[in-house]
């Protein structure tokens, strides 16, 4: 209002606010999958991989030229799901717990396809036959915290179903 700009969406501080918020997701997104590489490959490695997923697939683009639409907001929760469920793994806290659902929550809020992340929970640090075998007796061992996380998410996704509903 104050530089005259009609409020309705699509003047010129919502344009560059939503072009700003792509580009902030992206920024979040690559640092999230940075601290979860820097765990496990090299330098060298983590660097290839970053500049590989921002220009060697849509990601930029959907990060400046179509930044309302939820593939960069998605990209960026899901890369924060992944370190943070790297660092329950490593640690299993309930405060990490907390913190897996509540991004699982935000994950199905922007996209509800998005669903399939929920995989990632059985199939994690899953890499061979034996692993395979042995994630059910960890998740056993887990299931409090488990049962939190499913809390977490479902307290997140709330309004999203009253919505549906109504």
């Amino acid at each position: 209002l104050l530089w005259r700009y009609p409020v309705e969406g699509f003047s010129f501080f919502y344009r560059h606010a939503a072009g700003l918020g792509g580009a902030f997701y992206l920024a979040a997104g690559l640092f999230f999958l940075k601290r979860l590489l820097e765990r496990h490959v090299p330098t060298g490695v983590v660097v290839a991989t970053l500049l590989t997923i921002t220009f060697g697939t849509n990601l930029f683009h959907y990060a400046t030229f179509d930044a309302l639409w939820s593939h960069v907001y998605s990209f960026s929760l899901i890369a924060c799901l992944l370190d943070q469920l790297d660092s329950w793994e490593r640690h299993p806290t309930r405060a990490g717990a907390l913190l897996v659902g509540i991004v699982i929550g935000l994950i199905l809020l922007v996209r509800s396809a998005n669903v399939s992340v929920l995989l990632f929970l059985p199939l994690f640090g899953v890499t061979d036959l034996a692993s395979l075998r042995a994630r059910p007796a960890v998740l056993r061992a887990r299931t409090p915290q488990l049962a939190l996380m499913a809390l977490a998410a479902g307290v997140v996704f709330a309004p999203q179903l009253a919505t549906y509903k109504s």
